[in-house]
Order: structure tokens, then sequence, then C-alpha cells
């Protein structure tokens, strides 16, 4: 299982292996050799077929299931290592994706996509939104993404809804999408 991720720019677009997963994390460590941390919002979709190159009339049977995530973003401190983007997204639980996902239909047929979804850093709000990006955006995007590569069933589409956010060691990052909490973490 993959997560393909499309930056908030929608200019590119990344893989996170499996390992960085997790579906409930209360402490993050932050390893030695990483220089920084930001928090980054997005709207995962599970995705129910296999396939390479889906055509544009085709995509929409392959999303499936939704909601918020966030993945934490680190920085590696020296900025000439070599394979720097490689380990700076395949580091263990930096993918937070919840248990809870909702029908895509829900996605689709919601007036306005509307899904309240907040992220908070010591009980101050640093990201609220109360709309999804249009689906024909999420639709647009993982055709690009499956052009260049298979997907499985199973895997995640990840869209940034935000560019990165700040955080530093003792921060409690709190992320709330409608009423359930998706998570609560403290980086160490």
């Amino acid at each position: 299982m993959n997560i393909l991720v499309s930056p908030s720019d929608r200019a590119n677009y990344y893989f996170r292996s499996d390992s960085t997963m997790v579906r409930a994390l209360e402490d993050y460590y932050i390893p030695d050799y990483i220089g920084k941390l930001s928090v980054v919002p997005v709207v995962c979709f599970r995705l129910c077929r296999a396939g390479k190159s889906i055509a544009r009339p085709f995509v929409h049977r392959f999303i499936g299931p939704f909601n918020h995530g966030i993945l934490l973003k680190p920085e590696l401190a020296d900025s000439s290592a070599p394979n720097r983007d490689f380990i700076e997204n395949s580091l263990d639980y930096t993918t937070i994706i919840p248990l809870k996902m909702y029908p895509v239909e829900q996605y689709s047929r919601a007036p306005g996509n509307v899904l309240p979804f907040k992220v908070e850093i010591n009980g101050k709000c640093v990201f609220e939104t109360g709309s999804l990006p249009p689906f024909d955006t999420v639709l647009e995007e993982f055709h690009k993404i499956s052009g260049f590569c298979s997907v499985r069933t199973g895997d995640f589409l990840a869209l940034e809804i935000s560019g990165p956010i700040n955080t530093a060691g003792g921060d409690y990052i709190t992320a709330v999408s409608g009423t359930d909490r998706i998570c609560g973490i403290t980086v160490r």
C-alpha cells in the first residue's frame, strides 16, 4: 500500500510508504537528524480499484471513502544529505489518516463540499476550513498521477490543502474533522 500525495501547489506528486501511516499517535519523537518539523493538512481517499493510466471518464470509479488527515513533514538538518527527499517522506509514523472514512458519495454530492476541519497547535487554531477541494480537482489529480504509476486497491490518495505549518518539540497538535477528533499528538 502506498500513499500518493499531491502537494498544495498541484505541480507534481510524491509517494509515502505504508510504514509512514499510523491511525492513532500520542507522541512523536523527532529524530536527532531532523532540523525542522511541519504539519500539513490533507484530504485523503482510499482507492478501491487497481489500475494504471486511467482514462479521465473512468477515474471516479477508483476513488473510495475519504476523510481529512495530517502529514508530519520533516526537514533534514543536513541539507546536503544524500536521498534527502526519500528520507523526509519515508519516516515512520508521519502520515495520520483516521480509521473512520466517509462514503465518497457524501463528498461528491455534498452541497459546496462541506466538511469542517481544524488543526490546532497548543490550543491555537493554525488551520481551519469548512470546505473540501472540488471533486473535479480530486479526479484530475488522480488521473494525472495514474498516468505515471500503477495504483492498487487500498492505496491512498492525499491532497494537501495547505502549505506546511511549523511545529517544534513540546507542541501539542490536535486535528478535528467534522465532530471527530483525528489526533492529539505531543511532539517531543
